[in-house]
This record gives structure tokens, C-alpha cells and sequence, in this order.
């Protein structure tokens, strides 16, 4: 039987903060905490805001590294494409170049589309 993402996300969390290489501050735990209960709700979006240099990307790149190492299909969205770049760049740069980048605009045109993507297809 295949673990759901529902089981798996506890041991992802924790592996998570594990791995960082920095201790987390307490804004930073209230963040995970969210992106925790987030991982385990049906919704299907999360916005993560901060000032610059708060931890942010740093968070996110681990946790979606967790999830590809898993199984887990993952689509990185930006609102313009000048930011889907950045993020490509960004993805790169923490190892995970194959992951799809794509502006807002096209995640929500994609629908159903999206379950039949592979990663770097995009």
C-alpha cells in the first residue's frame, strides 16, 4: 500500500528541520507550523509572506526537496515571468532543476492538464 502525503508529511517536516542550517526562529516555527497544517488539509494553495532574508526560500526549497524525494508531484508559480526565472534559478541552484516553474496565470489554465505533467515538461 502507498503512503499518502497525509502520512508522510509529519516525518517531511521533521526531516525538514533536521536538515536546515540554521535553528529556526520563532516566526519561522509559526510559518512551518501553518505549512504543516497546510500539508495535511485538502486545500490546494498556500501563500508564504515575509520580509527579504526572513528564511522564506530556504523553507520552501527543503520542503519541496522532501516532497520530489517522496513522490510527491510539485509545480513552482509566480505571478510573472520574470519571477517563474528567478524561481528556475532558485530551483536550480537547490538542486531541483526539473521541477515545473510556471507563472499563476498558467497553473490556473491548466486544470486537469496538470496531472498528466511530467517535471521539466513545462
Amino acid at each position: 500500500m502507498m503512503a499518502t502525503l497525509l502520512d508522510q508529511t509529519p516525518t517531511t517536516v521533521n526531516k525538514l528541520v533536521d536538515s536546515l542550517p540554521f535553528t529556526l526562529t520563532p516566526q519561522q516555527q509559526q510559518a512551518l507550523a501553518k505549512l504543516r497544517a497546510f500539508l495535511i488539509s485538502p486545500s490546494t494553495f498556500f501563500l508564504l509572506c515575509g520580509y527579504a532574508g526572513t528564511g522564506k526560500s530556504t523553507i520552501v526549497f527543503q520542503i519541496v526537496k522532501e516532497l520530489i524525494a517522496e513522490g510527491t508531484r510539485v509545480v513552482l508559480s509566480a505571478p510573472t515571468n520574470k519571477a517563474v526565472g528567478i524561481l528556475k534559478k532558485m530551483a536550480a541552484e537547490n538542486g531541483i532543476d526539473t521541477i515545473p516553474c510556471i507563472t499563476v496565470h498558467q497553473l490556473l489554465g491548466l486544470g486537469e492538464k496538470l496531472a498528466n505533467v511530467t517535471p521539466g515538461a513545462i
